[in-house]
């Protein structure tokens, strides 16, 4: 039996450039592989039926000369050697549903549980260490609490969501495409019998931007409400340059509103976590525009 917490989307990528000072971060680390490497093989030896979730995990080890993945024989030998490496490069996905399992065997129960679960991987092993000679960057998505999370440590220290220290998108985006968090909205709220002809710019732009139809239709709802703009996209995913021509195009329309008439709420972030790329839109309230964040 599983009892599945959520969908999660983690990806996280360490480099030691030397030998690690710490061992107990590094212990920690190990025995943390290690508990993945097992719990993937109970996930996958277990009965399922076809609507049952799929859990992957993706491991690339590159230490003492050698590269190691998810399913080399000598893989757990191989995370035994990190303590003692001069330096190496490790890089971890966990992808899909997963959670706690509970399995009977004869009388007793087994239960393996979760430790994914903390959202931040193996950064709670390294965000406090004083010796930085070490490179460390996750991203994950967690649909069930709708939580996306990002963390970068380096020798300066460690930075949450980091997104908000990367600056601002000034170039188109080299065709990235980014899944959605389920409560990203672009929703302006303002006059629209004052602004009538600005309002059916923005349903122009909106319907030439959002091409399914059961979305497009679910935002109409929103028209009838006072509110134009894009919100729970979530089931598809976008491209960047379309995206910041939308947003371009958008704040265009909102250039000929006043300030003080219009209302905007923005939330939510665009990413593509296995290329550690992000987006996260925002309001200028001088400008009257929309912004974008970028991570990479």
């Amino acid at each position: 039996m599983f009892l599945f917490n959520s969908m999660r989307d983690l990806h996280e990528h360490l480099t030691y450039f030397s030998k690690a000072e710490d061992n107990n971060a590094i212990g920690k680390i190990q025995l943390y592989l290690n508990y993945y490497l097992t719990y993937t093989k109970l996930v996958n030896a277990l009965e399922q039926s076809e609507e049952s979730p799929v859990f992957t995990l993706k491991i690339k080890l590159d230490v003492n000369g050698k590269t190691y993945t998810e399913s080399s024989e000598d893989i757990v030998d191989a995370i035994s050697q990190l303590d003692e490496a001069e330096g190496f490069d490790l890089d971890v996905r966990y992808y899909g549903k997963n959670g706690d399992i509970s399995e009977k065997l004869g009388e007793g129960t087994l239960l393996y549980p979760d430790i994914v679960d903390n959202h931040y991987g193996m950064s709670e092993y390294l965000e406090n260490l004083s010796d930085r000679n070490f490179g460390y960057r996750m991203m994950a998505y967690y649909d069930e609490q709708d939580a996306f999370v990002s963390k970068y440590i380096d020798e300066n220290g460690c930075v949450n969501d980091y997104l908000e220290e990367r600056g601002t998108v000034t170039e188109k985006g080299d065709g990235y495409s980014f899944c959605l968090t389920n409560n990203f909205s672009i929703l302006a709220e303002f006059d629209s019998e004052k602004y009538s002809e600005q309002a059916e710019s923005l349903k122009s732009v909106i319907s030439e931007y959002v091409t399914d139809e059961e979305n497009l239709n679910l935002l109409k709802e929103l028209w009838n409400e006072g509110e134009i703009g894009i919100a729970d996209l979530s089931e598809g995913c976008l491209n960047l340059e379309d995206f910041i021509e939308f947003t371009e195009a958008f704040n265009g329309v909102l250039s000929e509103i006043d300030n003080e008439d219009v209302k905007l709420r923005v939330n939510g972030t665009g990413y593509d976590i296995e290329n550690f790329i992000a987006v996260k839109p925002f309001y200028d309230e001088e400008e009257n525009k929309i912004r974008v964040w970028l991570a990479d």
